[in-house]
């Protein structure tokens, strides 16, 4: 039996460098797992709610946040595409112009500026996808009297030219 050696382990060829560094093209996801992970954290227990992100690029963000049932997430409006996509559970909206319920296995778009707010109607687990282009152009407040308070915005930071990728 020969015994292991350095040469055994070096490839035949000589690898790029590229192939070693470059970040994986997709990535796969248990939303069962990573749910339960969450609901046994310390911010589920302390505040009724908790979030990983998922994915992060550079304009796109993957979030999964479960909620406890009661919670409430108050009226605020995102300068950025949003899409709410229920995992378990039930959430409830209150949009501009109707309330909506979104129930397991459905999936919600909002559009940048648009108000809302949302609260859980049964414990829930939800996607949360944050899309901006390249270059976001300014948002107009929507009544004169809107304070910075009154909104909340999720940025993107600038790309490391270093890093432009990070693997969660």
């Amino acid at each position: 039996m020969r015994r292991p050696s350095v040469e055994m382990f070096r490839p035949s060829r000589p690898v790029p460098i590229e192939s070693v560094l470059k970040p994986p093209s997709s990535f796969t996801f248990d939303l069962a797992a990573e749910t339960a992970r969450l609901k046994h954290g310390d911010a589920w227990l302390r505040t009724g709610h908790n979030a990983k992100v998922l994915a992060k690029h550079p304009h796109l963000r993957v979030l999964l946040t479960v909620l406890k049932v009661g919670t409430r997430i108050p009226r605020h409006r995102v300068e950025e595409r949003i899409s709410i996509q229920t995992v378990v559970g039930k959430l409830r909206f209150h949009l501009p112009a109707r309330t909506l319920d979104l129930a397991s296995g459905h999936l919600l778009v909002i559009e940048p500026g648009v108000q809302h707010d949302m609260e859980a109607v049964s414990d829930c687990a939800f996607l949360l996808s944050i899309s901006w282009p390249k270059d976001p152009l300014p948002l107009e407040p929507e009544r004169p009297e809107a304070r910075v308070s009154d909104t909340h915005a999720f940025r993107a930071p600038p790309a490391s030219p270093t890093r432009p990728w990070k693997l969660l």
